[in-house]
């Protein structure tokens, strides 16, 4: 069957043909990230940032993006999974109100996969998600390569937060993978990556810094991206767009965005994540809802908002693992120490694998004077999920203990992590660390000191 729907802004009409699928069972992981990585396309311009191919018509395609990917002025290409460019039209670009969501096209005469969407509404908290993207470019990481996540969703909320972001999950992003898709387990479109946490501290012993982020992302649901085009779709089916009808988009000069003068701050986005979260009981509605309030105040540096809605959402759920060690990480921040220890210790007993936790309890541990607990709890992380952040961490303990060479083999894990991920923030600080580090080493260690 078809559907005719009318596109925001007049645009033209989008014809929406309605594929039915069968159940199936869910894929392997290599199956999904076969399947991610042929639908997913770098951005690359002014500024870095991923989008999934939806639609093809003919020699055209179509690229679902971020918003604020492709808010910069400047000229923009799409790179394919073969590697081939491709120049984005400025014409052709359609940015959805109220949503930080674009859509850009392409023409190419390759025949290239397109993503099968999915239903969001169906998601259910604690189930895998996958998020894909392209890490961006830094001073000394010249190679883009394609990352693919696993993680967990921790909320869906019913109370979308300004640009349209309701999903929370926990994979690892980085910069550069905003506007990149979220898959489900049958590796369908479930929604659009835009925005994660990271803040950080100068510590006094040591001129270089510690991480604290709270392992949580945002992504926009794809059923709001349908709702914005006008289908109706219902539950469990697979929305393929076939030919929009209006003027072609066949010209060849590249895309030449100016700012909205009314445009909103673009997220940030960082690394960080536990391996797994957790509700334990059947999700509270008003609780996931909390939660995104809070996710959202702590992203925007409201932490006493955050601290608010946070416990909010504990009152509704109290065995909200999530909850808990988001409300740490802000007790953290505000100098409570103490009340994030507590707060990341019930986390822990929730949710034994949330690598965060233990993360943000081994901060507080030591801003409390215990450096063996701290040392204790970023092991434990690393245990769980051998990350940049944890060894890095640890490391700094290390040295302000005297252990200059354990502080020097975790500082260069911590840089070598970085540099496979393509994590330019985290590889910068690994080496300012590991310089301060390395000052008037042993000769035995000099390798590692010059560098």
């Amino acid at each position: 069957m078809e559907l005719t729907y009318k596109i925001w802004g007049g645009a033209g009409v989008l014809v929406l043909a309605i594929a039915w699928q069968p159940a199936v069972s869910a894929k392997s992981v290599a199956e999904i990230g076969q399947i991610a990585k042929s639908v997913t396309v770098l951005i690359q311009g002014s500024d870095t940032g991923s989008g999934v191919l939806i639609r093809q018509d003919g020699s055209t395609y179509t690229i679902l993006t971020a918003r604020h990917v492709i808010d910069a002025p400047g000229s923009y290409e799409a790179v394919t999974v073969t590697g081939k460019r491709y120049p984005l039209h400025a014409q052709t670009v359609q940015k959805l109100p109220g949503l930080d969501l674009a859509l850009l096209k392409f023409n190419s005469p390759e025949k290239y996969d397109i993503a099968a969407l999915g239903n969001s509404s169906t998601l259910q908290e604690g189930l895998p998600v996958y998020v894909t993207g392209f890490p961006g470019q830094g001073s000394t990481i010249n190679a883009l390569t394609y990352n693919f996540t696993e993680g967990q969703l921790t909320a869906l909320s019913s109370k979308p937060q300004t640009g349209g972001y309701s999903l929370v999950y926990t994979n690892k992003t980085l910069p550069g993978m905003s506007g990149g898709p979220v898959f489900d387990r049958e590796a369908r479109l479930v929604g659009i990556h835009g925005a994660a946490d990271g803040q950080t501290q100068t510590l006094e012993k040591l001129n270089a810094r510690v991480f604290m982020k709270t392992g949580f992302n945002l992504g926009i649901p794809i059923n709001s991206f349908l709702a914005a085009v006008g289908s109706k779709a219902p539950p469990g089916q697979t929305v393929a767009f076939a030919t929009p009808q209006g003027p072609e988009n066949s010209g060849r000069s590249p895309l030449n965005l100016q700012s909205s003068p009314n445009k909103s701050p673009s997220p940030s986005i960082s690394a960080g994540a536990p391996l797994a979260i957790a509700t334990v009981d059947a999700p509270n509605p008003g609780s996931s809802d909390a939660f995104l309030d809070a996710m959202n105040q702590y992203l925007q540096g409201d932490l006493p908002s955050a601290l608010r809605s946070s416990t909010r959402a504990l009152q509704l759920n109290p065995r909200f693992a999530a909850a808990y060690s988001l409300r740490g990480s802000v007790r953290y921040l505000t100098q409570d120490y103490s009340g994030a220890v507590a707060d990341f210790s019930q986390a822990i007993q929730l949710d034994a694998r949330l690598g965060s936790a233990y993360l943000g309890r081994g901060l507080s541990q030591s801003a409390l004077g215990n450096p063996e607990g701290a040392i204790a709890d970023y092991t434990q992380a690393i245990q769980l999920s051998p990350d940049s952040l944890s060894y890095y961490n640890r490391g700094v303990v290390q040295l302000n203990q005297g252990n200059r060479q354990a502080a020097l083999a975790d500082l260069q894990k911590s840089a070598d992590i970085a540099l496979s991920n393509n994590n330019q923030p985290d590889y910068d600080q690994a080496m300012e660390a590991l310089k301060i580090a390395g000052r008037n080493c042993q000769q035995s260690i000099n390798k590692i000191c010059d560098r």
